[in-house]
């Protein structure tokens, strides 16, 4: 039976292990190998036995850590808070993800230009597509009109027939989404602008909004799992999972 650390569960456990030198250490008192302990600390799973090892030598709960019980701390970031405190938490979750959000998401470089300059100054509504083009079906008279040379860049795919919707309407409506475009297309600013939009209240002003360069996430040493990151980056900043030594 594999057991794995809950959010919530990870910010503890780093908490605790402050107090050590390193993984190693914590690995040699629990007798497990290094390895496991790092997957724990990574929020994956790993046995029964050696998650009640670590805990016991972090002085944690198990049952807490792996989320089988509530926790015994009032002011414990649980989905089970009730309304003006999730409110709350919402709250402080922006106001300390705030700075890092504007300044990763609000200025772009253009080219040469030395200074960057404001997202906004440069940004145009984009207008997307529900369904991937290169996935329809399409009858043979149909993929004959895409064959002309004026063509060749949507080659058989002939002139957009899909209606195009408002990119931010969209991302309103639905709850999860993937963005596919050429290079250059505008995915990435497409992103930040959603990110500084709802950072300032102006877009989805319920939600927290979080950017996790992907090549910055899985360059992270010892590779946590995403919950593990977005925990860390609430409590103790950007980037923290460099092995101690």
């Amino acid at each position: 039976m594999a057991e794995r650390a809950t959010p919530n569960g990870l910010v503890k456990a780093e908490e605790k292990f402050r107090k050590f030198t390193s993984k190693k250490a914590v690995a040699d008192q629990a007798e497990v190998s290094r390895s496991t302990v790092q997957k724990f600390f990574a929020g994956k799973g790993i046995g029964l036995d050696s998650f009640r090892s670590i805990c016991a030598v972090l002085d944690l709960d198990w049952e807490e850590i792996a989320g089988l019980k509530p926790s015994e701390n009032a002011d414990d970031l649980s989905l089970s808070t009730n309304l003006p405190e999730l409110e709350a938490l919402v709250r402080q979750a922006r106001k300390r993800g705030y700075k890092d959000i504007e300044q990763r998401c609000g200025q772009m470089r253009v080219l040469d230009m030395t200074q960057p300059i404001e997202l906004g100054a440069i940004y145009t509504d984009v207008n997307i597509l529900e369904k991937v083009a290169g996935k329809t079906r399409r009858e043979i008279v149909d993929l004959m009109q895409g064959c002309s040379p004026e063509e060749f860049e949507r080659a058989f795919l002939g002139n957009v027939r899909e209606q195009r919707v408002d990119g931010l309407k969209t991302v309103a409506a639905k709850k999860q989404l993937m963005i596919l475009g050429r290079p250059g297309a505008g995915k990435t600013t497409f992103m930040k602008r959603l990110a500084t939009l709802c950072n300032r209240k102006s877009f989805l002003p319920d939600l927290v909004p979080i950017f996790v360069p992907l090549k910055e996430f899985a360059e992270i040493v010892n590779q946590p799992g995403l919950l593990n990151f977005i925990a860390h980056y609430f409590v103790q900043g950007y980037f923290i999972f460099n092995e101690v030594s």
